[in-house]
C-alpha cells in the first residue's frame, strides 16, 4: 500500500508550553510536548525566531528518525540556556533540515518538570465466577484516570 488517507480525524490534543530563550535578548516561544521524542529539536527556518542564525551551530553527529521511519537530516546543534515552568538549565537542542515546529523532547520534560513519570502500573480490576467461565478485564474508557493526572 502506498498511500494512507484520513477522511476525519477526531480533535487531536497537543500539549505546549512557553519557553523563555536566552539568546542575545530573551525570546518567548511554544514547544510541543513530545514525550515519545528522544530529543529536542527545532527546524532551521525557526532559528531567527529566537535570535539565532545558521553560523551559532556547532557540528552534531545525532542521528534523528521521524515517527514515519525516514531520515531527518540535522543541522548542527545548539547549546543555549532556557526557562520553562520557572526553571533555567542550558540544554543542548538539535537544530533539523525541515519542521515547523519546537519538539521538546522527553528528557526536557523531565528536566523541566513538565511531566512525572509514575512508578507503577495501572492496576485493572479482574472479576470471576464461582466457576471461572470467564475473566473480565476493565476496558480503558473505564478506568479513571483523574488522580493520576498531573501537569
Amino acid at each position: 500500500m502506498d498511500t494512507i488517507s484520513v477522511s476525519s480525524i477526531g480533535r487531536a490534543r497537543e500539549v505546549v508550553a512557553n519557553l523563555i530563550f536566552h539568546s542575545p535578548s530573551p525570546v518567548e516561544i511554544q514547544g510541543k510536548v513530545d514525550t515519545g521524542a528522544m530529543v529536542t529539536c527545532i527546524p532551521l527556518s525557526m532559528l531567527k525566531e529566537i535570535g539565532m542564525d545558521q553560523k551559532d551551530l556547532m557540528p552534531s553527529t545525532a542521528q534523528l528518525r521521524c515517527v514515519t521511519g525516514t531520515d531527518l537530516q540535522t543541522c548542527g546543534e545548539l547549546k543555549i540556556s532556557v526557562t520553562c515552568n520557572d526553571i533555567t538549565h542550558s540544554i543542548k537542542v538539535i537544530v533539523t533540515q525541515l519542521g515547523n515546529e519546537l519538539i521538546l523532547g522527553l528528557n526536557f520534560c523531565k528536566l523541566f518538570g513538565l511531566v512525572t513519570l509514575a512508578d507503577t502500573c495501572i492496576q485493572r480490576k479482574v472479576s470471576a465466577d464461582q466457576q471461572v467461565e470467564a475473566v473480565h478485564i476493565t476496558d480503558e474508557c473505564e478506568i479513571n484516570y483523574s488522580p493520576l493526572l498531573q501537569k
